[in-house]
């Protein structure tokens, strides 16, 4: 079984997950450097190991049903 974190998600999740809400914050002009730096690192942490559970769960329940061949 391959690991959950490693550093190409954990940094893909602080990007994702930084963007997407700085964005946001920019449109409705509550953009803070603090806001940033918080973001990334949740989206560092929380968000990169959530994806690889939900992927990890998709495929061994799709394998179970016989979707995946491979």
């Amino acid at each position: 079984m391959k690991p959950l974190i490693t550093k190409r998600n954990c940094i893909q999740g602080a990007i994702i997950f930084t963007l997407g809400d700085s964005c946001a914050a920019l449109l409705t002009g509550e953009f803070q450097i603090s806001r940033l730096i918080s973001m990334m690192l949740l989206g560092g942490t929380l968000y990169a190991v959530e994806i690889s559970w939900y992927f990890a769960w998709i495929e061994c329940r799709f394998e179970r049903q016989g979707f995946v061949k491979g």
